[in-house]
């Protein structure tokens, strides 16, 4: 099995209350484990490499959704963005 280490030094949401940044976090950290350490594993990712930067795109949010769920949706993101 080949190890994933992944370390996000600075994620910026616009637009999100301090509050969430918890909640968020866990959604961000429970998505990444799910996508990236199963079968759901891009077949790519091996190809990618080192990356000092990736970019997720806007993750679109409704404001009555909670906030772990943005965070898996910004995980998402960050996927696809391994991708491109």
């Amino acid at each position: 099995m080949t190890r994933v280490v992944m370390h996000i030094d600075k994620l910026v949401l616009r637009g999100i209350d301090r509050a969430d940044a918890r909640a968020i976090s866990v959604g961000i950290e429970t998505q990444l484990k799910q996508l990236l350490g199963g079968s759901m594993l891009p077949t790519s990712l091996a190809e990618v490499g080192d990356r000092r930067r990736i970019k997720a795109g806007v993750v679109k949010f409704k404001k009555a959704g909670s906030a772990e769920r943005l965070g898996r949706k910004a995980a998402k993101q960050i996927v696809k963005g391994l991708e491109s």
